[in-house]
């Protein structure tokens, strides 16, 4: 049994291994004209989401769906993004260093931070909300930069392993056929439970019928702690009462 078992787990390793790098290959092809990367991570993360949820077979066809499907407006965010981050580097590249003989002002510096902390809070939710909800660009970047701030721990963490699975792809470019698939993997892990959120609460809101026994219940459990909270109260203030009674008598 413990053979099987093994066998069977080995078996399981390799059938994740052989799709991370399937996944990682698709990334890096649909990737390559730099400006499609968006539309491109939209559908990497679409894939791990679709095969973790139903177990989808086919990552090719499943990833092309994603692609096509979100082509226009991964090409905006991606743009967007890309100008932003250049923006952004450039900026703080002349604050600390100052164009040609001019000299930013020192209180400069910590300012030109904030387009990049607003990137920070952005861009590790930015793609996967767009394979997840079809929402518009401004909506799409308000709803992750909140997201962001509400999970301030986790887009810490998102931040350093995008970091990481950079710094070892530019090191060891080989890093591309599997690095791409993982990282999206622990974002897809990260991502879920802000997104549960959201389409729970997208769901009340389009059918607040099937929530109303659960927010009559809801109601009732209330009314009920606040009637115990009273009968409390007034148990006290009788008991408070009685107390002072005998005080008054044996005086």
């Amino acid at each position: 049994m413990s053979t099987e078992t093994e066998q069977k787990s080995n078996i399981n390793i390799m059938s994740e291994i052989g799709k991370a790098f399937v996944l990682s290959i698709l990334w890096v092809v649909f990737s390559l004209p730099i400006v499609t990367i968006g539309a491109s991570s939209s559908a990497l993360y679409y894939v791990i989401h679709k095969n973790t949820d139903s177990g989808a077979s086919s990552l090719a066809s499943s990833f092309w769906h994603s692609f096509k499907s979100n082509i226009k407006q991964g090409l905006s965010l991606g743009i967007i993004t890309i100008i932003f981050v250049g923006l952004s580097a450039v900026n703080l590249y002349f604050a600390k260093v100052g164009y040609k003989d001019f000299q930013f002002p020192e209180w400069y510096l910590p300012v030109s931070f904030i387009p990049v902390a607003i990137i920070i809070f952005i861009l590790p939710y930015l793609f996967p909300y767009l394979a997840r909800f079809d929402d518009k660009n401004s909506a799409i970047i308000k709803n992750c930069f909140t997201i962001g701030l509400i999970n301030i721990f986790n887009t810490f963490l998102l931040v350093v392993a995008m970091t990481a699975a950079a710094t070892a792809i530019y090191f060891f470019p080989p890093c591309l056929i599997l690095v791409p698939a993982l990282l999206c993997k622990y974002a897809h892990y990260v991502c879920e439970k802000p997104f549960g959120t959201i389409l729970l609460l997208m769901d009340r809101r389009a059918h607040p019928e099937k929530y109303q026994d659960q927010d009559a219940y809801n109601s009732d459990d209330e009314d009920s702690e606040e009637t115990d909270e009273k009968e409390e109260i007034e148990d006290s203030d009788e008991d408070f009462t009685s107390e002072t009674d005998e005080i008054n008598e044996d005086s």
